[in-house]
């Protein structure tokens, strides 16, 4: 990526990292509003369930959305190779004052389709935590997302992922639609100071509907971990 697009998220992320916590505001296509605190993207914390989901982590690792590298360091600190990628160069920018060793500035599916670096040493484990599960998709695009992870990916890879239970969140900021896969879509803008993001969707995927999602692609669901709140954290199993 040549050229710095708004950059909202990682301007806030800068913020809370240079002592200033800001909160992003997310502008819903219908019309909802609600606030992001970026201070939990920093948060040494890790739950449980993802905490058992990293027992799977070896090999060389990439951290697909990492924001400011706090799976990434994790992972460092075992003593594990990461490659940390974000489309937010000032995301990879607090990632590398943090201690992450290599980051990459670029679109997560780009990277994987043009970087001759992943064919040559494929990763071991793909990590997709803080509900970047989302950035997968709908079935389609999902489906050839989880192919492209197939093929930069080595035999015995894993891709370690969570992903937000839709029947906890609020309708208010939703899209729903029984039609549709999966059927709780969230569009949304995002906004920090004067930068305004354009238009993203994420997906928040039932049990069943990510099962319907992952048949056919090469892998399998090896394990499955929850939070109190029945948010799911997957570890993929290459087949």
């Amino acid at each position: 990526m040549s050229e710095r697009t708004p950059d909202p998220f990682g301007l806030a992320l800068w913020s809370t990292h240079s002592g200033q916590p800001a909160d992003v505001i997310l502008e819903c296509r219908n019309g909802a509003v609600f606030t992001d605190q970026s201070q939990k993207y920093f948060s040494s914390r890790i739950t449980p369930p993802v905490k058992k989901s990293l027992d799977f982590l070896h090999g060389k690792v990439l951290d697909i959305g990492c924001g400011p590298g706090r799976f990434a360091l994790y992972a460092q600190a075992l003593g594990y190779q990461v490659d940390a990628v974000d489309s937010s160069w000032l995301a990879t920018c607090v990632a590398k004052e943090r201690g992450v060793h290599h980051t990459i500035w670029s679109d997560i599916w780009a990277y994987l389709r043009e970087s001759e670096e992943c064919m040559i040493t494929p990763y071991d484990t793909v990590l997709m935590l803080g509900n970047n599960l989302s950035l997968l998709g709908g079935l389609k695009e999902g489906r050839e997302r989880l192919r492209l992870l197939h093929r930069v990916t080595s035999e015995r890879a894993f891709v370690i992922g969570d992903c937000v239970n839709p029947d906890c969140l609020d309708p208010t900021f939703l899209h729903s639609s029984h039609r549709s896969f999966p059927r709780a879509v969230l569009t949304a803008r995002l906004r920090f100071l004067k930068e305004t993001s354009s238009y993203i969707r994420l997906m928040f995927y039932t049990e069943d509907e990510f099962a319907r999602l992952v048949k056919g692609t090469g892998w399998e669901i090896h394990a499955r971990f929850h939070t109190k709140h029945r948010d799911t954290t997957y570890v993929l199993q290459k087949t």
